[in-house]
């Protein structure tokens, strides 16, 4: 209870800073969505027009063409088309992971100035650069098995696991901030969180208080905000509020519990 306690009276203008780079963080990661989603869209479309010509190809080339010129132009003609169906494909598959790289370093850019100021640490160059080294060497393999997950069948297995890999990541990725420290190497970092993060005993409390304290505020934000209909604005407001007071917490407890 200790922990709690302090983390009530840590809030301060720095809190605030917290919660702007939060909200930057937040928006940056809407933009990226935004911009994967658009490029999609314009790969899809590309593939409408590349459907209906494989398609007259193909039944065309299953019609019997006893003229060998023409049958070998037409083969060519689809292996063309075909080329171009996978370069599209290609092309999403690789826009998809460019989102994930950048998605990936702009939560090191910013939930690194976050934990700078949590951990009271300097943001220097060396912070930052093992920051995002960490970051990549341990989001970057969370992804890759949640995709791996998410693919098992049945589909409610794959979805069950992929929830289970999310939590996962959430809580260790947690336990990584709060004990991060830019002397020591990346595998060593990741290999005392993986420590740390096993023993959930003294985290339950912690973790149920955060869930019940933020289930309440969220709820209240959201009944207030339907009175001056703006419900969802002043819900994520307490969810930046709830979010900047757990990191908080949750360092106290690592710190002072644990």
């Amino acid at each position: 209870m200790k922990s709690f306690k302090k983390s009530i009276n840590v809030w301060n203008k720095k809190t605030l800073v917290q919660i702007g780079l939060d909200l930057a963080y937040y928006f940056v990661l809407i933009l990226l969505i935004f911009g994967l989603l658009s490029s999609i869209s314009v790969f899809l479309k590309s593939v409408q027009y590349v459907s209906p010509a494989l398609t007259e190809f193909y039944n065309t080339a299953q019609g019997g063409i006893t003229d060998e010129l023409m049958q070998s132009s037409i083969m060519e003609e689809l292996y063309a088309q075909k080329s171009v169906f996978y370069w599209l494909f290609a092309k999403i598959i690789i826009a998809f992971l460019i989102f994930v790289l950048l998605a990936i370093a702009a939560n090191a850019f910013f939930k690194g100035i976050i934990w700078s100021i949590v951990l009271k640490k300097k943001f220097s160059r060396k912070f930052v650069k093992k920051y995002f080294k960490l970051m990549y060497a341990w989001l970057f393999p969370c992804f890759l098995v949640y995709v791996a997950a998410v693919q098992l069948k049945p589909i409610v297995l794959g979805m069950l696991l992929g929830i289970i890999v999310i939590l996962f990541a959430l809580h260790f990725s947690l336990m990584l901030n709060c004990s991060f420290d830019e002397r020591k190497k990346t595998f060593f970092l990741i290999r005392r969180t993986l420590r740390i993060g096993i023993n959930v005993k003294k985290l339950i409390i912690p973790y149920l208080l955060i869930i019940i304290i933020s289930y309440i505020l969220v709820f209240i934000s959201l009944l207030v905000g339907i009175l001056i209909r703006q419900p969802y604005l002043l819900a994520f407001i307490a969810f930046l509020l709830c979010s900047a007071w757990a990191r908080q917490y949750i360092c106290l407890v690592i710190k002072n519990e644990a």
